[in-house]
């Protein structure tokens, strides 16, 4: 399956800051990739914090195979190029009735990027609707540049555990939600308003998050190492992860758990709280 936009879906998603729903995964690859993220969550005990799952694709070849899947990354190519690495990933699951949700953020404030040349690709592993809390944003946000941020919004609830939230009021009225089924994904751009409300049915939410950059950008903060998963790095901007996803899962959680506890360490030391 390869996907590859059309110049007004290009347009659409420089214009909007947004650009759903787009074809990702068939069935088997959905449901594949749904029972891994529940065995993962079933050695965390069953409701751990997003933070301690990310970066699943450094750790886990279920992971890697889908950040590296082709229909995804045709898709990626046609909006930073054909050099591509993988930033970071992260898990976003809603339990029915939950309460858990995103507050109102834009990934660039705290990312520091020199240019925009980045998206986060959201894989839907189940429907993301109103009823179970989909991602909401703010189309045209992006247009507007980096805001203000505080981080007032700490809270056991909120998936974005750093606490981050936009400093003035977001309007809801304005805000699109981003309905996927299961195996669809969004793709949104690093500066747009984006979070998400509460669970309040019955129905779970699960989605994989791939945020892809080009590496010609420049990062002023530290970050991990990422996975050059298309083309080449000719600019050594980012630390590149070279390490095959360990074969045997108790080990590849192990290493998981020491990543996430030492990564988390690391932006506490900097004032950053992760």
């Amino acid at each position: 399956m390869g996907n590859r936009l059309t110049p007004e879906q290009t347009d659409a998603y420089r214009n909007d800051g947004v650009l759903f729903p787009i074809p990702a995964l068939n069935p088997g690859e959905t449901a594949e990739f749904l029972g891994s993220v529940d065995k993962l969550e079933s050695a965390y005990g069953g409701s751990p914090k997003s933070y301690e799952m990310s970066q699943s694709h450094l750790h886990f070849e279920w992971a890697r195979r889908l950040v590296t899947h082709g229909a995804i990354l045709d898709t990626v190519e046609e909006l930073i190029g054909p050099d591509i690495l993988v930033h970071a990933t992260s898990i976003f699951q809603k339990r029915p009735c939950d309460g858990t949700y995103v507050s109102w953020h834009q990934d660039g404030y705290y990312m520091r990027l020199d240019r925009p040349d980045f998206v986060s690709a959201w894989v839907a592993l189940t429907d993301s609707v109103p009823e179970n809390g989909c991602l909401r944003v703010v189309k045209g946000s992006h247009r507007s540049g980096r805001r203000a941020h505080t981080d007032r919004a700490v809270a056991d609830l909120n998936l974005l555990s750093s606490g981050l939230e936009i400093a003035a009021q977001v309007d809801d009225s304005e805000a699109t939600d981003v309905v996927l089924r299961a195996g669809e994904m969004s793709l949104h751009d690093m500066n747009i308003v984006h979070g998400s409300n509460p669970n309040h049915s019955a129905l779970r939410r699960t989605g994989f998050a791939i945020r892809y950059v080009a590496p010609h950008v420049k990062q002023w903060s530290a970050h991990h190492p990422v996975l050059l998963v298309r083309g080449t790095d000719r600019h050594g901007n980012f630390h590149l992860y070279t390490d095959a996803p360990r074969e045997d899962f108790g080990q590849a959680v192990a290493a998981q758990r020491r990543f996430s506890a030492e990564l988390r360490a690391s932006r506490k030391a900097a004032g950053r709280k992760g």
